[in-house]
């Protein structure tokens, strides 16, 4: 998984390596998300359109959670930061 996820993360185009990582989302267990990599995967997945973007955030449940030492909050107060943004700019 390692060697792949490393290959993916070397391709240029950041909009075809976006959708590269996004099929990592859901196969990477929530205890291999580093803050690091959950920006990368944060940074590269918003060069897709928004529908597409957030239609991944359900799979990034686990990690942020995760990083937030398994407080579920976190969880919380991502998705009302999103319906936050959503509202301003529909």
């Amino acid at each position: 998984m390692s060697d792949a996820l490393a290959v993916a993360q070397s391709i240029q185009s950041e909009y075809f390596k976006a959708s590269v990582l996004r099929r990592f989302l859901p196969k990477i267990q929530k205890n291999e998300f580093g803050i690091l990599l959950f920006q990368e995967f944060l940074y590269v997945l918003t060069y897709r359109d928004r529908k597409s973007f957030l239609a991944d955030i359900p799979n990034l449940a686990p990690a942020i959670i995760s990083l937030s030492g398994g407080d579920t909050k976190a969880l919380e107060l991502v998705v009302d930061a999103i319906r936050d943004v959503c509202r301003q700019w529909p």
